[in-house]
């Protein structure tokens, strides 16, 4: 399920479901929740909602994740539960309930959402490394050598996977893992993004940035108007983007003096997903 409001629908496939007796019930209220965003009830904001029933788990969480106990690595939602659903403007979680995976590209995994400077083979060494999940073939060119699986599928993806991956580019916990002073020449490219959603978060993520939170874009402007604006973004962003220490510069198109590689992310970017999608909310 791409699309939020099919929440029952997707958790109809997860095994928690076919083999167990998750309900939506066991995670929400329709009265005494903690707020009412999601209308969560209290504790079900972390790995206590899973824990209700796997816990075989209790105490030992960093054992199973390969994560610090205390960090976003080792909260069961954000492993079995993505944000990989889109609606109002924002993704969701995933509500298929499942593990991460590379058997389906449609829809970027885990992993990768808070790596985002990693690639799919990356991912796909640690899943068989960890957990004895078979590897995965690679197909595509974005899909292989050291290019960030965030990156291909924030160039060129599909519209949900464009604007999934913007909003994952806003997450801390992300920025934490991967580091913050690479992302800006990216997110530029969606700015003049031919949906106006996918345009709109990626504007979001731009002004969740050190130094970017007035940057003049109206993401409602004309083509010309917002090209522009995109332009004056990325000259700010090499005017003051600093230390890159740690990070693998071509993974997520720099070049080895810490400039954007723009013709790689514009063949990228020319090889986007284009076909028509239209989610009604």
């Amino acid at each position: 399920m791409r699309l939020a409001g099919r929440e029952f629908t997707a958790m109809q496939d997860a095994g928690c479901y076919v083999n167990g007796t998750i309900a939506c019930t066991s995670c929400h209220s329709m009265h005494a929740y903690e707020d009412t965003a999601d209308q969560l009830s209290p504790g079900m904001r972390s790995s206590r909602a899973c824990l209700q029933c796997h816990s075989k788990y209790e105490g030992r969480i960093a054992e199973h994740t390969h994560h610090g106990a205390s960090s976003p690595g080792s909260d069961c939602l954000n492993c079995h539960m993505p944000h990989t659903s889109f609606g109002l403007l924002k993704s969701i979680r995933s509500h298929r309930i499942d593990s991460p995976s590379l058997a389906a590209l449609d829809r970027p995994n885990a992993c990768n959402l808070c790596h985002l400077d990693k690639s799919l083979d990356w991912t796909n060494d640690h899943l068989y490394n960890w957990y004895g999940i078979a590897l995965t073939e690679m197909a595509s060119e974005t899909d292989t050598d050291d290019l960030a699986a965030a990156v291909g599928y924030l160039l060129s993806g599909d519209a949900v996977q464009r604007a999934v991956m913007a909003n994952a580019f806003a997450s801390e916990d992300a920025r934490a893992a991967s580091g913050d002073e690479w992302q800006i020449p990216l997110l530029v490219h969606l700015l003049d993004d031919p949906y106006s959603a996918v345009r709109f978060v990626a504007e979001k993520t731009i002004r969740s940035y050190d130094g970017f939170q007035d940057v003049d874009y109206d993401f409602l402007a004309p083509s010309t108007t917002r090209r522009a604006a995109a332009d004056q973004i990325f000259l700010q962003w090499s005017n003051q983007q600093s230390s890159l220490d740690g990070i693998n510069l071509r993974s997520v198109l720099l070049n080895a003096d810490g400039t954007a590689n723009s013709e790689q992310a514009k063949r990228l970017h020319e090889q986007r997903d284009r076909r028509p999608i239209e989610l009604p909310e």
